[in-house]
C-alpha cells in the first residue's frame, strides 16, 4: 500500500471516528432532552432529603441537602 493511500485510509477513518463521537453526543442530547420533560415523583425526592436543620432565622426546620445520585 502506497503512502498516499494509507494518508487516505487513516483520514477517512478519523474522519468516520469523528461522525461518530457527533453522533453519539447528538443521541445523549436527545436523551437527556427526553428526561428533562418526564415528571419525576415525589418519592425520588422524599428518599433523597437529608441533614435537617433550621432555616435561616430559626423560624422552622428544613433539609440542607438532597442527593440523587443513581436514580436515573
Amino acid at each position: 500500500m502506497s503512502t498516499h493511500s494509507m494518508a487516505r485510509v487513516i483520514s477517512e477513518s478519523s474522519q468516520m471516528v469523528d461522525y461518530f463521537d457527533e453522533e453519539r453526543e447528538r443521541l445523549e442530547r436527545k436523551k437527556l432532552k427526553a428526561l428533562s420533560k418526564e415528571d419525576l415523583p415525589l418519592s425520588l425526592f422524599q428518599e433523597g432529603l437529608h441533614c435537617l436543620g433550621r432555616t435561616f432565622n430559626n423560624a422552622r426546620h428544613a433539609y440542607l441537602s438532597l442527593t440523587l445520585s443513581n436514580k436515573n
